[in-house]
């Protein structure tokens, strides 16, 4: 039979293991209490096969001991408490347990309330941090804050230990939310990995200063690289991170991005600088700003600035495939006053134009300045009015440059309904031109003004079905759209900003069949369209969806762009798509552009994934748009046997017989870290391709080592699944301690 006791102000009697006792609850007044506290005492309930001592002074428990107070629980074979001095000494397989925590070691000394003393040859499991641990001293300094000698801390879980961190000292600040370890070794497998002079980290995911893991990568340009990046927590609402990178054939590029952020503005700047390039024997620089910020109530300003030192930068020292691609570097400044009815914008529009020799291309117009004014009105008498009018300065350093002035009215009145709607709409488009450097005879003052008038609407129809095994609601959903432009000759008017609009579903129903206003097209047609949809019964959620759409001219084009070849049919092409759970964890996209007066495909789109788990997915797609591309694409993420994963993506053009990229690798998921290893190769020019090497050891709870290709991989396999999303490891810094 075991005896308890609660200790408290007043004792009535002490148990034995003879005697059935209950407990009794006493309270005890304190010198001592901290200011958390001091509204009320708490009691300390203790149990065991033994309690002896003074009432109010010391309590022994002998045999199972046990304490609690306030969330803790401590055995251990024998218990003495001190009342008085609120201390307890704690011997024989001591345990304790606070806040899901768990400490065990052979003897403990501990002030309750103050939470100080010390733990010999300890061993820890920290809940928070999922982390756990062991030293031959682990001492408790106060509330949440701990130091342990000739410790050990390792995220993996017991029994395993497949990583850890082995310390001369650690300390747990979590008042602070701060780690700091001295004289450390990181052992990965048995083998001593890395040597750390000092390591602090930020608990519960906080941010603070020091150096990043370091990263390693390889690749064709650049050769081996290493970078050491250094985190500045400047305050709450900055910080600037720079890295130091060093390219075995290039020399040292120093990178410097600040980021900030305030209740009206948030922005981020990026500056790059690689002194006398050991391929190129220059200087080469890059700069990027991004700022935004509220000015007052309604008043906003944005920044959008780049600027790069030469045509090749990119393709030279960036790895990552769509920095690759830029042609044009925006430098881009508006700023925009709105409200619920009308906004007002002014903007600076211009560009750096980074030329690849085998393709060159011309730069485009730079507009200084644009100012857009737009006002809309809702349900307006039932007539919903809108006005959109711009100004640009168009300015070009060789081709003609001028003024612009477009005013566009219009008022529609829609009729809507749960199974149909039709929107009859009527606007004007004026259009004025102020031009300079125009060729001879040509004027320079243009003006056209002509009127739109459109006819929207549609039905809808449902019924309930069976398929699949499943009850769906079926729709069926027409739609007919009516437009009527008339010609204007246009023919003298420059084009600045206007080019011939994708054909796509989003087009086919729109007044303009350009984009920008350089050019209205002529119209009087007619596009139906017919679509079907499985809704599921339940949730209304989408399983299939799939659209027939085509265009049919009641008049020939006689509007063009320069170089464009005219309508020779009164019909468009035929767009379809189809899209939706075609099986079980299998998604398919299709969308296609016939054309049926030649009797072919312009341009067809497939698409098919296979998700059967997380970590698992595979997709094939191929694209094909005649005289442009033609491509395939297969990418996937697989489990294989045991933990480990392959990952890889074929991108391939059949038009050009090269690889646009190509990447495969592996990873392996050890629970308590993940490794990757990916190799990838990509071009970067019409005759150039680099390939880059990316190895990563992350050790959840921890850190990162290596060169990240986490970016690389959710960019180029659709539905890519990190493998520890779930325990994500929190960002930790490296510092050097003297």
């Amino acid at each position: 039979m075991r005896a308890a006791v609660v200790l408290g102000g007043l004792c009535s009697g002490l148990g034995h293991a003879q005697q059935s006792v209950e407990p009794l609850v006493l309270r005890i007044d304190r010198t001592f209490v901290p200011e958390r506290e001091k509204s009320e005492p708490v009691p300390v309930f203790v149990q065991g096969d033994r309690i002896s001592g003074q009432t109010g002074v010391v309590t022994t428990v002998d045999g199972d001991a046990e304490l609690r107070k306030q969330g803790s629980v401590i055995k251990a074979t024998r218990i003495e408490y001190d009342s008085v001095e609120d201390e307890l000494r704690a011997r024989g397989s001591v345990r304790v347990q606070r806040a899901g925590d768990l400490f065990t070691g052979p003897e403990l000394r501990l002030r309750l309330d103050a939470r100080t003393g010390s733990f010999q040859a300890a061993e820890y499991l920290l809940a928070n941090d999922r982390a756990r641990g062991s030293s031959s001293v682990l001492e408790f300094l106060g509330p949440d804050r701990y130091r342990a000698r000739d410790a050990t801390y390792t995220t993996c879980g017991p029994g395993n230990d497949d990583w850890y961190l082995k310390a001369a000292e650690l300390k747990l600040d979590y008042g602070r939310e701060v780690g700091e370890v001295d004289d450390a070794d990181l052992y990965f497998k048995g083998q001593r990995i890395l040597h750390l002079p000092g390591m602090s980290f930020s608990l519960n995911n906080r941010r603070k200063s020091g150096f990043l893991a370091p990263s390693y990568a390889s690749s064709v340009q650049r050769g081996q690289e290493l970078q050491l990046p250094y985190y500045w927590n400047i305050a709450p609402n900055r910080d600037m991170t720079i890295t130091p990178r060093y390219m075995t054939k290039r020399g040292l590029q120093t990178t410097a991005a600040f980021r900030y952020l305030g209740e009206e503005y948030r922005g981020e700047a990026r500056a790059e600088f690689l002194g006398n390039d050991e391929q190129t024997r220059t200087n080469r620089s890059g700069f990027s700003l991004l700022h935004q910020q509220t000015l007052a109530p309604g008043l906003t300003t944005f920044l959008n600035l780049s600027k790069v030192s030469d045509d090749t930068y990119f393709t030279d020292l960036s790895n990552r495939i769509s920095a690759t691609s830029q042609t044009f570097l925006p430098r881009d400044a508006s700023l925009v006053y709105g409200t619920p009815w009308y906004s007002l914008s002014l903007r600076t529009l211009s560009f750096q134009t980074l030329q690849d020799p085998l393709r060159p291309v011309v730069s485009p117009y730079h507009r200084l300045p644009q100012i857009n004014f737009s006002t809309r009105r809702f349900d307006a008498g039932g007539f919903d009015l809108s006005l959109a009018t711009e100004f640009n300065r168009f300015s070009h350093p060789t081709l003609v440059t001028g003024n612009r002035l477009v005013v566009n009215p219009s008022i529609s009145y829609p009729i809507l309904s749960p199974g149909a709607f039709v929107i009859p709409k009527v606007s004007w488009h004026a259009t004025t031109y102020a031009l300079q450097n125009t060729a001879a005879g040509a004027p320079d003052t243009i003006n056209r003004s002509l009127p739109i008038v459109s006819i929207d609407t549609g039905l809808v129809f449902e019924r309930s079905g069976n398929y699949f095994g499943r009850s769906y609601t079926q729709t069926l959903e027409p739609r007919l759209y009516y437009l009527r432009v008339p010609a204007r000759n246009q023919s003298t008017i420059p084009v600045f900003d206007t080019g011939l609009a994708d054909f796509n579903f989003a087009q086919i129903f729109s007044e303009n069949s350009y984009s920008g206003a350089d050019r209205i097209a002529d119209a009087h047609q007619f596009t139906a369209a017919l679509s079907t949809r499985l809704l599921g019964s339940r949730n209304g959620n989408e399983r299939l969806r799939a659209t027939i759409a085509q265009r049919y001219h009641l008049s020939d084009q006689q509007v063009s762009l320069p170089g464009e070849t005219l309508r020779a049919s009164r019909s468009s092409d035929l767009l379809a798509s189809f899209s939706g759970e075609v099986a079980p964890k299998v998604t398919a996209d299709t969308t296609l552009q016939y054309d049926p007066n030649l009797a072919r495909v312009q341009r067809v789109s497939h698409s098919v994934r296979y998700s059967p788990e997380p970590g698992s997915t595979v997709s094939a797609s191929y694209r094909y748009r005649r005289d442009f591309l033609e491509q395939i694409d297969v990418a996937g993420q697989w489990r294989f046997g045991g933990n480990w994963y392959g990952v890889g993506r074929y991108n391939y053009s059949l038009r050009e017989g090269r690889v646009v990229e190509a990447l495969g690798g592996a990873e392996y998921d050890g629970g308590c870290w993940v490794g990757r290893v990916v190799i990838q190769r990509f071009a970067t020019a019409s005759q150039r391709a680099t390939t880059g090497i990316f190895f990563q050891l992350e050790l959840n709870g921890l850190s990162r080592i290596g060169s990240n290709p986490l970016d690389v991989l959710r960019r180029a396999i659709p539905g890519y699944n990190k493998l520890n999303e779930n325990q994500e490891a929190q960002p930790r810094t490296f510092q050097n301690y003297e």
